[in-house]
């Protein structure tokens, strides 16, 4: 049962729908694009419902991640076995994803099949400067989101890890430089004070024979 006061908007679509061809339902609001539908019998008058929510539904309580959109997709006039086919195109802003730092490949859809949270990976379709466009194919009428994978985030953790490996690295690196460095300046002063003793040592050493008393 929808919740009157979680609807954002609906939007109904009346066209025709022939055997075997694809019908293209546009909708084109800032979310959903449009939706193709292919069945294998004539309908006049198909009937498509596109109902967006402000708040995640009841059903959809399970998704943990980042949401982008929720909505509803009812049919009427048009029996669900009669259709093989269905494809919805949506878009999303790469201000959101930047926000919940996550790459277009994250974008994912979550739907309830059978009382169970069912997960459809997009393809990307399109991408300009603002959005990136996604196409899936969706086999039930119902309640669906448009959100982020579960998992997401652990990507961006090993991101943040593997820098810091890289830094450590490099900072292990410039160490080793270091100490190689100092090692070999440590061994030039310990040469330069032998010499510097030996040279000493070898004087006093002429001195003494200078100095000794002839028989």
């Amino acid at each position: 049962m929808l919740d009157n006061n979680n609807l954002i908007s609906k939007i109904t679509l009346i066209q025709n729908v022939y055997a075997n061809s694809p019908s293209h339902f546009l909708i084109d609001d800032n979310t959903i694009k449009s939706i193709v539908i292919v069945s294998n019998k004539d309908v006049i008058g198909a009937i498509l419902d596109i109902i967006k929510h402000e708040e995640k539904p009841e059903i959809l309580l399970d998704i943990e991640t980042p949401t982008y959109s929720y909505f509803d997709i009812g049919i009427k006039n048009i029996e669900i076995s009669d259709i093989y086919e269905m494809n919805i195109t949506f878009k999303v802003n790469k201000s959101w994803l930047e926000k919940n730092k996550a790459k277009n490949s994250d974008v994912v859809m979550y739907y309830i099949n059978e009382n169970e949270l069912s997960e459809i990976i997009p393809k990307i379709s399109s991408e300009n400067e603002m959005q990136i466009g996604y196409t899936a194919t969706i086999s039930v009428v119902g309640t669906y989101s448009i959100s982020l994978r579960s998992g997401y985030d652990e990507s961006i953790i090993s991101l943040i890890t593997k820098d810091k490996i890289k830094m450590i690295i490099a900072g292990i690196k410039n160490h080793k430089k270091a100490v190689i460095i100092l090692s070999i300046i440590l061994v030039i002063l310990i040469l330069a004070l032998t010499k510097s003793k030996l040279t000493k040592l070898n004087i006093k050493l002429t001195k003494l024979k200078l100095t000794k008393p002839k028989k």
